[in-house]
């Protein structure tokens, strides 16, 4: 009996969120409370992430953003960018992306972090209207300042020509820039580079360095959204190496490539369906399903919306769910 294998390579579909920012160890509560009290920004921001991850205190978001607040009126860059995310999540505050979009953008001329979120903005039109370029530029700039995050997620973007004109030459700096800040998804599309130059030695290189994120934290700092997914990216990638050079056997063997697209906020299943049709040969970004779609831009699709979608795109695809046929366009 004959086993039919499809193995659809997705190089890089992460759930990718904003940056969330991440607290450095703090001094005893007691020591830093007086500190903060006396008005020192750092120990006020370092307080409210005491408040926000429950170190030493009761977890309180509301406190953590009074503290934070306190930090970001006095122009700290890192505070301003920890209340941005918290109006962007609604983390002790009303959800409002134009705020969190205010708050990115004051922001982002020193903080990695806020000059990544604030691309982020761009790209997903959170707060703010849908402008990829200005995500780029932005992310370019991010990256400098020493955003892993900002680099790796251009670099998918040149590498695919996703929203922008493709470019290898782009798409390999910011992704080395990536992988030398030690960003997981930069670890990943620097070793799919490396692979499909033929360099197979540097992409398992790669892969392997972001695989150990699950036991030893590549990062240094508690896993930011997505660090987990590029880990198993990478160990999938690793697997997926002696099958890449196979040849395609009837009734016994058959790879499926797709080309690996950057999902930006709230786009998943929009990104999913963009890298299915160019599995199948159609030159379609995530974007052009997601506005075939009654959503709006940086909010979720309904799969029968998707589906539709496909129709459109001359797509024809069939969605399955737990092995059962939910609908098809067949």
């Amino acid at each position: 009996m004959t086993e039919t294998l499809r193995v659809a390579l997705s190089v890089l579909l992460a759930t990718i969120v904003l940056a969330l920012p991440v607290a450095d160890a703090a001094p005893p509560a007691k020591e830093l409370l007086a500190k903060a009290e006396q008005g020192n920004a750092e120990a006020q921001l370092a307080l409210a992430y005491c408040y926000r991850d429950g170190k030493g205190v009761s977890k309180d978001n509301a406190e953590s953003l009074r503290w934070a607040h306190r930090a970001a009126d006095q122009g700290h860059a890192a505070a301003m960018d920890f209340v941005g995310y918290a109006f962007f999540t609604g983390r002790g505050v009303k959800h409002s992306p134009e705020l969190a979009f205010g708050y990115f953008q004051a922001a982002a001329e020193e903080s990695p972090t806020a000059a990544f979120n604030l691309g982020q903005c761009y790209y997903g039109a959170q707060g703010t209207r849908q402008d990829i370029p200005k995500a780029l530029e932005i992310w370019n700039k991010a990256a400098e300042l020493g955003s892993g995050r900002a680099a790796s997620s251009a670099a998918m973007m040149y590498l695919a020509g996703d929203g922008v004109a493709a470019d290898a030459k782009q798409a390999l700096r910011l992704a080395t820039r990536a992988a030398e800040l030690n960003d997981p998804n930069g670890l990943v599309v620097l070793g799919e580079i490396h692979y499909q130059a033929g360099e197979i030695e540097q992409a398992r290189a790669c892969w392997t360095k972001v695989s150990k994120l699950k036991r030893v934290g590549l990062t240094g700092h508690p896993e930011q959204p997505g660090d987990q997914a590029a880990a198993q990216q990478g160990a999938d990638l690793l697997k997926l190496i002696d099958y890449r050079g196979r040849k395609p056997e009837p009734n016994k063997f058959a790879l499926v490539a797709t080309q690996h697209l950057y999902q930006g906020w709230n786009n998943c299943g929009a990104t999913s369906c963009a890298m299915l049709a160019r599995s199948q040969g159609a030159k379609v970004g995530g974007w052009d399903f997601k506005k075939l779609c009654p959503s709006p831009v940086g909010t979720g699709t309904d799969w029968g919306d998707l589906l539709k979608a496909s129709e459109q795109l001359k797509q024809r695809w069939k969605l399955v769910r737990n092995d059962r046929k939910i609908t098809s366009s067949e």
